[in-house]
């Protein structure tokens, strides 16, 4: 079987980054001025809060948590970030324009870029967001992710995808160029080929129908690029069950199929047709003077969802239950009393297929640390609003509780190669 489809997955492209390190100051009773909000309004406002480490930071708050524009200071006072903050996590540094609710520019934790409108701190509205590995997505956002109508570039592969996008992956109608100069135009779910689309290869053949979990499934034509052309059932990208085979010729045969090869003839149309052989990758017919070979669609059993769509991501992070028994540090202060939480958590990209131990075990040789059997490490569905709920989980219900990021370093695989970026 010829297999001209590419699978989209290129190169392997691991994004491994140091996500944060939270530190969660619960206030329980009342404390003195030299920590806590010392200036202005740190529950909805602008105002500067001193961590009991030492750590503090000055600029915008919403219920409670960094939010805006802000800095972020170490003990010895000296700048760790500064930029744009979103529920306590910080999004990244603004070029030009307004970041908070306009339209600007924006350098993000990772090294991409993000030009165009946004809302409440985060990307949202039409914009252009640059990777760092040279993929470009062009198109409209919401709350942060690729939502609606747009193009996203994959560099390593010179392909592309124009359409819908829902939570950051292909969802709805959309066309897929391949560098081959092949083409799928359908629908999309979940980041495959779902339902109704054609795939057009170069030379001319096309398959029209039905696709599940990102091939043929169910009913569909195949035009072979001869003049032949099959319409029935498809099971696995493979001929299947009753379908009618129709040559160039114009003779036809109705067959019931198995895995692209003949089970059974229902009806004929061959001219003087004599014996039936089974060849090695193809079923010969004879004819009165010529043979005639039914083709063997070359739709391939590979997937072919984009790195972008299929790529799979683990958060990883130290357990609630470790923390509590191990990390949590109280300070007397007078008649007040403080915990401090000091929370670490990580984000690990790779390819789909890479597993959790796979993931854990390349943080642990990145960043130099020994990862204890107390992190915990979950699949990444949707990374923003894991992380919210993570940091929300952390807040322990307490209304004045802060938190406090400090960190920003990334790191960046591509063929064991490593750059590392603060």
């Amino acid at each position: 079987m010829k297999n001209n489809l590419h699978n989209p997955r290129g190169a392997l492209l691991i994004f491994c980054f140091l996500g944060s390190m939270v530190f969660l100051s619960t206030q329980l009773q009342a404390q003195e001025k030299k920590s806590g909000c010392v200036k202005g309004n740190c529950q909805d406002g602008s105002g500067t809060y001193i961590w009991q480490k030492g750590y503090h930071y000055s600029g915008d708050w919403k219920d409670g948590q960094m939010h805006g524009q802000g800095t972020s200071f170490d003990q010895s006072g000296k700048v760790i970030l500064q930029g744009i903050w979103h529920e306590g996590l910080y999004k990244g540094s603004p070029l030009e324009g307004d970041c908070r609710n306009g339209a600007g520019q924006l350098s993000l934790p990772d090294g991409g870029v993000y030009e165009g409108t946004f809302k409440d701190c985060q990307m949202w509205g039409k914009g252009k967001l640059t990777f760092p590995n040279g993929d470009i997505y062009e198109g409209l956002f919401i709350n942060g992710t690729l939502n609606g109508e747009g193009t996203y570039f994959f560099a390593a592969l010179a392909e592309k995808y124009t359409g819908q996008f829902k939570n950051g992956i292909f969802e709805g109608h959309g066309r897929y160029m391949y560098k081959d100069g092949s083409i799928f135009e359908g629908e999309f779910h979940a980041g495959g080929r779902q339902g109704s689309g054609t795939f057009q290869w170069p030379d001319g053949e096309n398959y029209r129908g039905s696709w599940q979990n990102d091939q043929p499934e169910g009913n569909g034509i195949y035009r072979f690029q001869n003049g032949d052309e099959y319409a029935g059932h498809f099971q696995n990208s493979f001929k299947s069950q009753k379908g009618t085979y129709k040559f160039s010729s114009g003779q036809s045969i109705v067959a019931n199929w198995q895995y692209d090869k003949i089970d059974y003839v229902i009806a004929n149309k061959l001219a003087k047709q004599k014996t039936i052989a089974d060849g090695e990758d193809t079923q010969i017919y004879p004819g009165e003077s010529t043979e005639i070979v039914i083709g063997e669609n070359r739709i391939p059993h590979e997937t072919a969802e984009a790195v972008f769509t299929k790529r799979q991501g683990f958060l990883i992070y130290r357990s609630q239950g470790s923390i509590f028994d191990s990390s949590i540090q109280e300070v007397i202060m007078g008649s007040g009393k403080k915990l401090e939480i000091e929370f670490t958590y990580y984000v690990v990209w790779g390819n789909e297929g890479l597993t959790g131990a796979a993931a854990m075990a390349h943080l642990e040789e990145v960043t130099k640390l020994s990862l204890s059997e107390d992190f915990e490490i979950e699949a990444i569905r949707n990374l923003e609003n894991q992380l919210r709920q993570v940091i929300k989980d952390r807040r322990l219900e307490f209304q004045e509780t802060r938190i406090f990021t400090i960190g920003g370093t990334h790191y960046y695989f591509e063929e064991d190669k490593l750059a590392v970026s603060d």
